[in-house]
C-alpha cells in the first residue's frame, strides 16, 4: 500500500479528456492506495458545494469508493478554496489547513498547495488573504448560486487576460521564493516539503539538508504525482495516459 500526493488536476467539463486521464489514474492505483492527499486546484473553479456537473459527479463517486478502504485528505488551492464540509461528507474526505505537517518514515514533512511560497507576487498574496478571510467566505457563501457562477467566470476571464498580457513577468512573480520555503520549514521543524501550484515538477535541495518535491499539473496525456512507498522511498512519478504506464523521474530515500 502507498501514500499518494497529487495536485493541479483543474477538472472541468470543458476539458473532459483531462478528467478521463485522471480518472484512469485513479482506476489504476485505487486498490494500492492507503492514503491520498489532494493538494489543491482539484477543479478549474469551485463556487461552493452546491456546484455539480458530470465531471464533478464522477469525481465524487470515485472518491467515495476510495474512502471505503483508504484515507482521503484535501487542501485548498487558489481555484477551489470554497470546497467545504458538504463536499467532504459526500466523498469521505477530510479538509486540511495549508501548510500541514505529517511524518513520513520519521521525516517531518510539510504539505502545501504551494501558493503560500510565492511571496514575490505581493498583489496575489494580498488578494489571497482577503478572499480567504472569514467574513469574505461567509458573504460569498450567502450569495445566490447564479451570482457566484457569474463572478467566478469574470474572475477566470480576467485572469486569462492578465496572463496573456504579462506572461513573463507573472511567471517570475508567481514562482517559489526559496527563502519563504526555508523559513517555513524552519518554523515547522520539517525537512521536506511537497507542493504543487507552479506546474514545474521536480526535486530540489535546500539548506540544512532539506528537500522540496514539486508535483505536476494534468493534461490529456497524464500527470505527475508523488508516491510514498513502504520501503521509505518517496518517488516523483509520471503517469502516462491512456496506456497507464509510469515513469519514475526522481526519488528520495527518507
Amino acid at each position: 500500500m502507498a501514500v499518494i500526493f497529487v495536485s493541479d488536476m483543474h477538472l472541468t467539463d470543458n476539458k473532459p479528456d483531462i478528467a478521463q486521464a485522471f480518472f484512469g489514474f485513479m482506476d489504476k492505483y485505487q486498490q494500492d492506495i492507503s492514503s491520498i492527499y489532494l493538494m489543491g486546484d482539484l477543479f478549474e473553479f469551485w463556487i461552493g458545494d452546491q456546484f455539480n456537473s458530470p465531471i464533478v459527479t464522477q469525481f465524487k463517486e470515485r472518491l467515495a469508493k476510495l474512502s471505503q478502504h483508504g484515507s482521503i485528505f484535501i487542501q485548498h488551492g487558489n481555484r477551489d478554496f470554497l470546497i467545504g464540509k458538504i463536499f467532504c461528507q459526500q466523498t469521505g474526505a477530510q479538509l486540511l489547513p495549508d501548510p500541514w505537517r505529517v511524518t513520513l518514515h520519521n521525516t517531518h514533512t510539510l504539505l502545501s498547495h504551494g501558493d503560500i511560497f510565492c511571496t514575490d507576487d505581493i498583489a496575489y498574496q494580498r488578494l489571497r488573504s482577503i478572499l480567504r478571510s472569514k467574513i469574505v467566505l461567509f458573504l460569498t457563501n450567502t450569495l445566490p448560486y447564479p451570482i457566484r457562477y457569474f463572478v467566478a467566470q469574470r474572475i477566470r476571464s480576467g485572469s486569462r487576460q492578465r496572463q496573456q498580457k504579462e506572461y513573463e513577468q507573472t511567471q517570475m512573480r508567481s514562482d517559489i521564493n526559496t527563502q519563504a520555503v526555508e523559513n517555513t520549514l524552519y518554523r515547522y521543524d520539517a525537512k521536506l516539503v511537497i507542493h504543487g501550484h507552479t506546474h514545474k515538477p521536480g526535486l530540489h535541495d535546500h539548506s540544512n539538508r532539506c528537500h522540496r518535491m514539486v508535483l505536476g499539473d494534468w493534461s490529456p496525456e497524464g500527470g505527475i504525482f508523488a508516491r510514498m512507498q513502504q520501503n521509505h522511498l518517496l518517488q516523483l512519478v509520471r503517469y502516462n495516459h491512456p496506456n497507464q504506464t509510469e515513469e519514475v523521474i526522481a526519488e528520495l530515500l527518507l
